[in-house]
């Protein structure tokens, strides 16, 4: 982290109103950018939905589905992300980059195997929404998964310019792509269901390209990273605890 903060530094150095802005938001993306994203998307999907006139009860649907997939996806990750962060930080140090991108995807396999199982349960049984919806809302969740694992990682290729270029990207294919699939025909709350699941696969597709650039594929066990789990133990517990004192509201709710 503090590597991080020292690279952010640099954007501030000079003089110029635009070079501020663009600093700060830089240091936005980079810190809160998954967040940002999530209501941003959640505002404009709301929005077309009203524009699409999709009637008061489906709107909540919509929106209460996508929460959900963004919710289960985020507690389940929550005590991997900060465990994650400091086992990057170890192999960096340890000049052994290789074993960096191999424990993203085991990581990402640990938690979308029963993750998917439990969450696929949980749509099923929603009797408002088609099949093709569930199916689009459960890609969403599985989506979601390494996209959070993805921020533990990516903050370390220190490439800002690109990862704030796709989250807009993700964004701007969400927004366009709900009104595109209306207009070829497309049913309007599947369209926009699609749309969110676009977004965020093209966010996913964006970040790991750029992770690949500056660590390799690796090679080894995809599940080495779990050997660590007894050198810092309580940073899973923390992590989890940290984003449970978060998002009680929603649980209470």
């Amino acid at each position: 982290m503090a590597g991080i903060g020292f690279e952010l530094k640099k954007l501030f150095v000079g003089r110029g109103v635009i070079r501020k802005v663009r600093a700060y938001a830089y240091a936005a993306v980079i810190c809160s950018g998954t967040m940002v994203l999530a209501l941003l998307l959640l505002l404009g999907i709301q929005g077309l939905a009203k524009y699409y006139e999709i009637g008061e009860h489906m709107r909540e649907v919509l929106v209460i589905t996508i929460v959900y997939a963004l919710f289960f996806s985020m507690m389940m990750t929550s005590g991997f992300q900060m465990f994650l962060s400091r086992y990057v930080a170890d192999m960096m140090y340890q000049n052994r980059l290789e074993r960096v991108f191999p424990s993203l995807v085991g990581a990402s396999l640990v938690l979308m195997i029963p993750g998917g199982l439990l969450y696929g349960y949980v749509v099923s049984t929603a009797a408002e929404l088609s099949l093709l919806q569930k199916l689009l809302n459960w890609a969403l969740f599985m989506e979601l998964i390494p996209v959070w694992l993805l921020m533990s990682y990516i903050t370390a290729a220190k490439d800002y310019r690109a990862i704030l270029t796709i989250f807009v990207l993700g964004v701007v294919a969400a927004l366009a792509g709900g009104p595109l699939m209306i207009l070829i025909g497309v049913e309007k709350t599947t369209a926009l269901m699609g749309a969110m699941t676009l977004g965020y696969g093209i966010m996913l597709i964006g970040l790991t390209r750029v992770l690949l650039r500056y660590f390799p594929a690796g090679k080894g066990s995809l599940f080495g990273f779990i050997a660590w789990f007894s050198q810092t133990p309580d940073l899973l517990l923390t992590g989890f605890l940290s984003m449970a004192g978060a998002f009680i509201h929603i649980v209470i709710m």
